[in-house]
């Protein structure tokens, strides 16, 4: 009886919240998605203790502050001018006290993938029930809310005898992941739910979550396992749509909040940065002396032959180069990873590529030095067009561009344009 009056709307709000959360079932939104519309909604009224009809800006400007998390505050301003939006549109108020809310930039992506280490120990410590948890999370990317709805009519078999998984997401969306024969057995073995609920259905998400945790180290959840499903299929495939479509993300951008920049990529630059710090005769760990500067523009991709070509490139390129990784950092600031930038337009207005029938060439070569070191993934947007994924952190993007914009001040002094 407490926890159901924990739950229940204020009195004041039962009618208004009845009515949107119908007008949003209207609309095709899922039941999960309307109980989280639900929770938000009540937490917001239970604290504010006043009528919709009467909430202010002020109101809701305070609450928006006093929540911590930043992806918290963007559900809950996404939430209030839907709410206030429908309320006015129907007539209950004159006016939306939610139109001036500010906006709430995207959260800066810290993703903490499990390490293989980390799920072998968890491995040897799970219940055989534990052990198909942790391995739907960090080999099939499954959230904690799908891994409870796996059931056994979910198993489908391919024209050539391969097993995949029917999966039950977020919003009522449905995707399809390949399953290993070990888990596709495991899951049709139980001829019906894969984890049944005490009494009838399945588990709620809260078991699957708590049973996979203690069986991580401090800090990692079920969560972290996904982070490592999304780093491990990236590095493998750098096909970072491929990887949403896995993870049953709707954009791409979610999708690089949760891969991390391997530590093979990281070392790499850091290793090639260094060699700004060894002076004229600095020599790179293979052992082999570089020509030029020694540093992240002029040290870019792997083995000597693709070092010695970017040693080379012209001030034009090396500028290039700066430009794109100056947009891809407002880009990440602004909450985006992906970029689609007009390599034409991009010439023109920095004089770029005069000596060239085709200007555009110079910024296409730029973003191929910024894909050799591992800046960027490059997708194929024509001849005019630069477009893909930035997969580097905000320090490293700044790294290259102090890097880049220290060789292009020596090549203009080497051609004798530096004023």
């Amino acid at each position: 009886m407490t926890n159901n009056k924990r739950m229940a709307m204020p009195e004041s709000w039962e009618f208004a919240a009845y009515g949107f959360l119908e007008y949003k079932r209207a609309a095709g939104v899922a039941d999960t998605s309307l109980l989280t519309l639900r929770r938000r909604l009540r937490a917001f009224a239970a604290e504010i203790c006043t009528p919709p009809e009467l909430v202010s800006q002020q109101q809701l400007v305070r609450y928006l502050a006093s929540r911590k998390a930043v992806e918290t505050k963007r559900a809950c301003r996404n939430l209030f001018t839907a709410f206030f939006t429908w309320f006015e549109a129907a007539g209950y108020r004159a006016d939306n006290p939610a139109r001036l809310l500010p906006a709430v930039r995207r959260a800066t992506p810290h993703p903490k993938p499990c390490t293989d280490d980390m799920i072998s120990a968890a491995l040897e410590r799970a219940t055989a029930e534990e052990r198909l948890m942790v391995l739907l999370a960090a080999t099939c990317g499954l959230r904690r809310g799908e891994i409870a709805r796996v059931h056994s009519s979910d198993v489908i078999t391919g024209t050539h005898g391969e097993r995949s998984l029917i999966v039950h997401g977020k919003g009522g969306k449905q995707r399809i992941v390949p399953l290993t024969e070990e888990l596709a057995q495991s899951i049709v073995a139980a001829d019906g739910y894969l984890f049944p609920g005490r009494w009838d259905g399945h588990v709620e998400e809260s078991y699957i979550g708590k049973r996979v945790s203690r069986l991580l180290p401090p800090g990692y959840s079920c969560h972290k396992l996904r982070h490592r499903f999304a780093t491990v299929a990236y590095t493998d495939s750098h096909d970072m749509l491929a990887v949403a479509r896995a993870l049953g993300h709707s954009s791409t951008d979610t999708t690089q909040a949760y891969v991390a920049l391997p530590e093979e990529a990281l070392r790499a630059l850091m290793e090639a940065a260094a060699l700004s710090h060894g002076g004229e005769h600095a020599t790179p760990r293979n052992g082999i002396e570089q020509a030029g500067g020694n540093d992240l523009a002029a040290a870019g991709g792997n083995g000597t032959a693709e070092r010695g070509r970017r040693s080379e490139d012209s001030a034009d390129v090396l500028l290039a180069a700066l430009l794109l990784a100056w947009s891809m950092t407002d880009g990440i600031r602004g909450g985006s990873r992906s970029f689609r930038i007009d390599a034409a337009s991009l010439a023109v207005q920095w004089g770029l590529g005069k000596e060239h029938g085709r200007r555009s060439v110079v910024v296409q070569t730029a973003a191929k030095r910024l894909e050799a070191l591992g800046v960027i993934d490059l997708a194929n947007g024509g001849d005019e067009v630069v477009c893909g994924n930035c997969t580097a952190s905000l320090e490293l993007l700044e790294m290259v561009k102090e890097s880049y914009w220290r060789e292009w001040q020596r090549r203009l002094a080497s051609e004798g344009d530096l004023l």
